[in-house]
């Protein structure tokens, strides 16, 4: 509606724009000239119809079309009380009085005077005075002592009338009431006789008002004005109290002492200068909100009240060219009516719980929030010329005062407003609480809003203009690179109220809700899933020694063994029972199998793929081939030619309870029980258990009393103790010197395989390269790899070592592979094929366990079964060829996990065991947030940068290539610098042929082993398990050729040939009298001058000889060397 523009906005909040936008009438289309209107304007008042229509509008507004918000109602609790709360004041004791217990406005503060030495008692007293609450609790129940000064009782009886002194009741009911105010709804203690104040005392829509009577004195807020407010002399039935502050904020003024020399000032025009203006923009507030959201019928009632005067209105409006608003005839009538004060209007609508004055929650839901975020945004937009004005106080201030004073005064007024509000009601809970429990209130600090302010305004600046890098938000980024700063930052988050509560108070928290977590909860139980257990141990090291003797004090440690489940899903339920157990007879599981050899071959169509053969112009004895692919190209058409397999859903991982100590048979096994509360197994059903090659082993010795139980030893550490046995087998045959032709500086690094995944990688890049070359090679000699191991030990040595290890890594990443792509079968197999070179390695214990394995294999074919379907955990479907075994998913989503987000003190055994079991709860009530927030993904989806090394890959393969050809390694190693690294000693007739032979007696033991330790057909004997096939070399072991020391040639100024050796220097001894001659030089302090040395010269010229040659130089080495002596 067009009349009700004027509701102002941005005269209640002013940040919103930069031109004002009340209310304007515009006529483009018509002129009017200034003679048009010649009529006087006259509008005839009608007060009692005025009076009659605003009760009635008043009276009609129902509680329920506006409501008050909820924290506005639990502290004013709108219900009023039943009973007034009063006490009489008693009869006279001789207690002393107390200090004038009044308040007064003194020195524009509501407050009391302060005397001490009171004559009168607050009961003789004749009006309405609000006095100090806490006075009145001292006093305890003898309100007699209550004190009034002198001035204050003269004052009070020269305020009120004779008659009305006359007519008031005696000090017999003088009384102190206590009620909450009208307006901010705290409690406060007022004087009166009897009820109240006959002559200051008004009623405002059948309800009483009381104020303190030194507000009706030269105020006239409180007045006779119709049928709205009357005084009232009777009725004093449920009054409202208006406090003294309120009464001035709502409009009054309270009466000021003039001071002595002063003349009283007469009216109080001064005061109410914009209450008319504040009158109309409440009235319009009211309206609009009466458009918005008030019922029809209401809405009619009210402009069928208002339309009428505003129709008057419009007729004798005369509009102009020149002004932004209608003027009125200057013939109307100067005369104003009288009509009810500003104070009144504000009374009428608290009576009615009218709320104009705040936004409302009906307010914000409607078109005018959006409008005022857009109308806030240009606003601040257009600060940025202020802003860099004040550039320096917002980048390096000198205190956060400064620092808040630097933003423009309209951005911090609002936050203070907006702060300050929120904190108003809230400690005004808090203090009516208090209150209630006899505790001293609290106020508001000042500073801690500062505080909050800040950082609104920083972020609004920072993300309005980043290029200012101002102070808060620099300090937090420079924070967040200080780790050991992290519990600073923790605190400021804390103080800014970022952080819903202190560490403390979290930490108690957090342990709350890791009590309260049952990880067995988040288990599938369905038929369709295959609940696969693996478990690992966790340790953990004190980051410092504790107080004390570095030497003597070691850091403490503690241990666990980390429970998880891997559930597959299944498509079809695979059933076991004991019936499909079958019964181990054969041995003949190792070895060269079907699958592995078609691996091998396969093998050599990538690599000739690769290749690409071609004779250039039709001489076929010119052979090309491509040389534009690396070690990347090979491994994915690896992946691409083999089968791949886990095609069900991911499986689903929960991390269990923590078990004991992971180092003793007893804590394994105890682990491992655990399960089948978990799984609330039953006697015949089995549990699946996945371990490394240690723990394996101690569950293989679980298994006498635990007949169900089927450890799976773990892929991942299998795949790694299979790169240790090549390393080991091929030591004494130049695989170090291969590593370091490929770029491997630290060989002792590699031998010890410390970081898997960079051993993996140098294996391949020296496998494909002799791969390559076998290739060139067999291709340009036109040979069948199997022509190449003949019994001709002392011939191309060198093409006969590679070949054996090109046919051996290849089962070792065959395995690698099988891992990556899902498939069981692969694994198995080049398992199986790969396993007679762990005893002739040493790796007896990978050997017994890798037995054992075995075993179950092919005792629990069901087993089988299952892992063919699922032969790896499987990250995602999108990560095909990089799925991960089962026990490196443990290490990454178990170990590594553990270890990122457990918190507090880990070497208390309760706490660590506490943490693991809460881990994966705790992760994902923070995932969530932080996927909302950082768009997080915790799987990576990304490729590893690492360095193909292509071009040292095609420089070995020239260097093997000739190498190939070469029939006698003694003579190539003359010639060639490839083995000039350990200087293989192996590389001889014998050397090769124990190396053919390892393989063979390598499976004769690892049969054996099975026979004793699986098949129980032969008793165990564990004599010779730890010798070695081969002869070992270690990096210790290999002898580094000795450094060259540099020759220091020593020139001499005598003369000689070339060919002699230098001379040796001769000390130049001087002579009797040359010291006597040089002494008195030497004994002075200061070095000799240039005549000096002359003059010295001459003299020691006479007695010089051949032997004894004196020059400058050896004359002023002579006095330093002999003055420090003389020193």
């Amino acid at each position: 509606m067009e009349m009700f523009d004027f509701y102002d906005l941005n005269d209640q909040i002013s940040v919103f724009s930069d031109t004002d936008s009340g209310f304007k009438e515009s006529y483009d289309n018509e002129e009017y000239e200034n003679n048009q209107y010649e009529d006087d304007f006259v509008i005839d008042f009608d007060e009692e119809g005025y009076f009659r229509a605003l009760n009635s509008l008043i009276n009609e507004t129902d509680e329920s079309d506006i409501e008050p918000d909820d924290t506005e109602s639990e502290l004013s609790e709108i219900s009023e009380p039943d009973e007034d709360f009063y006490q009489v004041i008693g009869q006279d004791t001789d207690s002393k009085l107390t200090s004038c217990i009044l308040i007064d406005y003194i020195d524009g503060t509501y407050r009391t005077c302060g005397q001490v030495n009171c004559k009168k008692r607050l009961r003789e007293l004749i009006g309405i005075w609000q006095i100090d609450s806490e006075i009145v609790t001292a006093v305890k129940n003898d309100l007699s002592k209550l004190g009034v000064c002198m001035s204050h009782f003269n004052f009070d009886q020269r305020i009120h009338k004779k008659k009305i002194k006359s007519m008031t009741k005696s000090t017999e009911e003088s009384r102190i009431q206590q009620r909450q105010c009208l307006f901010c709804h705290q409690n406060h203690h007022y004087f009166t006789r009897g009820i109240g104040c006959t002559q200051h005392s008004w009623v405002i829509l059948d309800r009483v008002i009381l104020t303190p009577c030194i507000g009706q004195i030269d105020c006239y807020a409180l007045k006779e004005s119709g049928n709205f407010c009357k005084s009232s002399l009777k009725n004093f039935s449920r009054p409202r109290f208006s406090c003294g502050n309120c009464f001035v904020d709502k409009g009054g003024h309270l009466y000021t002492k003039p001071g002595k020399g002063k003349k009283k000032k007469v009216g109080c025009e001064e005061h109410h200068v914009a209450d008319t203006s504040t009158q109309l923009e409440i009235i319009g507030r009211w309206f609009i909100r009466i458009a918005k959201f008030g019922e029809d019928k209401f809405k009619n009632k009210t402009l069928a009240a208002i339309a009428p005067s505003i129709f008057q209105i419009l007729q004798e409006i005369r509009p102009t060219k020149h002004t932004s608003e209608p003027t009125i005839s200057e013939s109307v009538s100067e005369e104003i009516p009288d009509v009810p004060s500003l104070f009144m209007l504000q009374v009428g609508m608290q009576l009615k719980q009218i709320n104009i004055e705040v936004i409302t929650q009906e307010d914000l839901k409607d078109q005018f929030c959006q409008d005022l975020g857009k109308q806030f945004a240009l606003k601040i937009w257009k600060s940025r010329i202020e802003l860099t004005l004040n550039k320096n106080q917002l980048q390096n201030p000198q205190s956060i005062g400064e620092y808040v004073s630097s933003f423009p005064s309209w951005l911090v007024n609002f936050f203070y407003a907006f702060l300050t509000g929120i904190y108003e009601k809230k400690m005004a809970i808090v203090n009516q609480r208090r209150k209630a429990r006899n505790i001293s209130i609290k106020a508001n600090d000042p500073v801690q809003i500062t505080k909050i302010v800040s950082l609104f305004l920083s972020i609004l600046i920072s993300i309005t203009f980043p290029s200012l890098q101002i102070w808060f938000s620099t300090i937090i980024a420079s924070l967040t690179r200080k780790p050991k700063m992290a519990g600073d930052l923790t605190n400021l988050l804390a103080v800014l109220k970022v952080l819903s509560h202190c560490k403390e108070h979290e930490r108690r928290l957090e342990k709350e809700r890791m009590n309260k977590v049952d990880p067995t909860k988040r288990l599938k139980k369905n038929s369709y899933f295959w609940n696969l257990a693996v478990i690992d141990n966790i340790d953990f090291k004190e980051k410092t020694f504790s107080y004390g003797n570095i030497f003597d004090i070691t850091r403490g440690t503690s241990h666990a063994t980390l429970r998880m489940v891997f559930q597959t899903p299944l498509q079809t339920p695979i059933i076991e029972t004991k019936h499909d157990e079958k019964a181990l007879v054969s041995h003949r599981i190792f070895g060269i199998n079907v699958t592995a050899q078609k691996i091998l071959d396969l093998y050599d169509e990538i690599l000739d793929e690769c290749l690409g053969f071609y004779y250039s112009n039709n001489d076929h004895e010119n052979l090309q081939f491509e040389t534009n692919f690396d070690i990347s190209t090979v491994h994915k058409k690896l992946i691409e030619r083999m089968d791949r397999g886990c095609f069900g859903d991911p499986q689903h991982v929960v991390i269990l309870e923590a078990g004991g100590i992971p180092n003793t048979n007893e804590g394994i096994f105890n682990a491992a029980k655990m399960y089948k509360n978990d799984f609330s197994l039953s006697s015949d059903e089995y549990l699946d258990i996945v371990a490394d090659e240690s723990i394996f082993r101690r569950l293989i010795n679980l298994r006498k009393e635990w007949p169900n139980l089927r450890p799976i030893l773990g892929s991942w550490h299998t795949n790694k103790d299979m790169a240790s046995a090549l390393i080991s087998i091929f030591s004494s045959y130049g695989i170090f010197d291969l590593a370091a032709a490929v770029g491997v500086k630290y060989i002792d690094k590699l031998e010890k395989v410390v970081d898997y995944r960079a051993t993996v990688r140098i294996i391949e890049l020296i496998w494909v390269s002799v791969g390559i070359a076998l290739r060139i090679h067999l291709k340009s000699k036109n040979m069948h790899k199997y022509d190449i191991m003949d019994d001709k030990y002392e011939e191309y040595q060198i093409l006969k070592i590679w070949y054996l290890f090109y046919n051996w890594a290849g089962l070792f990443i065959a395995h690698r592979i099988g891992i990556r792509i899902g498939n069981f079968n692969i694994q198995k197999n080049t398992l199986a094929a790969f396993s007679p070179l762990l005893p002739s390695a040493g790796k007896s214990n990978y050997a017994q366990s890798v037995s054992h394995f075995f075993g179950i294999l092919e005792q629990y074919p069901k087993l089988e079964e299952k892992l063919q379907v699922a032969g790896s955990f499987k990250v995602s479907e999108d990560r095909f060829g990089h799925f991960m075994a089962f026990d490196e998913a443990l290490e990454t989503f178990g170990v590594k996990f553990i270890k990122q987000n457990v918190t507090g003190n880990v070497i208390d055994q309760e706490n660590l065991k506490r943490q693991v079991k809460a881990s994966q709860s705790e992760y994902e009530r923070i995932e969530l947030f932080l996927n909302e927030y950082l768009h997080n993904n915790t799987s990576t989806n990304h490729e590893r940068s690492t360095n193909l090394r292509k071009d040292e890959m095609w420089s070995l393969v020239e260097k093997l290539l000739i190498a190939f050809d070469t029939k006698d390694f003694n003579h190539y190693n003359q010639t060639h610098d490839l083995f000039h690294t350990s200087y293989p000693k192996e590389i001889h007739a014998d050397g090769i042929r124990r190396l053919k032979e390892c393989y063979k007696r390598g499976l004769h033991r690892i049969h054996l082993i099975y026979a004793q330790e699986v098949l129980k057909k032969e008793k165990i004997d564990t004599t010779g398990r730890r010798v070695k096939e081969v002869l070992v070399t270690k990096c210790k072991d290999i002898e580094k050729p000795p450094r060259k020391r540099k020759n220091t040639n020593i020139l001499d100024n005598q003369p000689g040939s070339s060919d002699e050796p230098p001379k040796k220097r001769v000390r130049r001894i001087p002579s009797k009298e040359a010291v006597e001659i040089l002494a008195p030089m030497v004994a002075h302090s200061l070095p000799p001058t240039k005549e000096e040395v002359q003059r010295y010269l001459a003299a020691l010229e006479g007695i010089s000889s051949s032997s004894d040659i004196w020059d400058a130089a050896r004359l002023t080495q002579y006095y330093k060397n002999r003055h420090k002596k003389a020193k």
